[in-house]
């Protein structure tokens, strides 16, 4: 941990130097630059993030729409209103 701590410190010292050298308003264009940089990464985590609920959502919906197909006899009607349920259930999810 201590490591880590000087290795905070030297970077903080390297900012400091920067600073005498750069002036306050490169250095706020650095920090907006980085804060722009930090959001357009946690956005597209989150796209990314967003992307695989709704393929695993309908993967989840797909066995449901099987067991329709399965039970598709006269009479088989309790289980296949069931997983049309199961199914529209499933998808609505993503809607919220």
């Amino acid at each position: 941990m201590s490591g880590e701590h000087n290795a905070n410190q030297d970077y903080g010292k390297r900012i400091d130097k920067a600073a005498e050298h750069l002036g306050s308003g490169a250095l706020e264009m650095i920090k907006a630059i980085l804060i722009k940089h930090d959001a357009a990464i946690i956005e597209a985590s989150q796209e990314a993030i967003d992307a695989a609920v709704l393929a695993e959502r309908e993967a989840c919906a797909k066995v449901c729409d099987e067991i329709v197909v399965r039970y598709r006899h006269a009479g088989d009607a309790p289980e296949m209103v069931a997983a049309n349920w199961c199914a529209d259930g499933v998808r609505a999810r993503g809607n919220t």
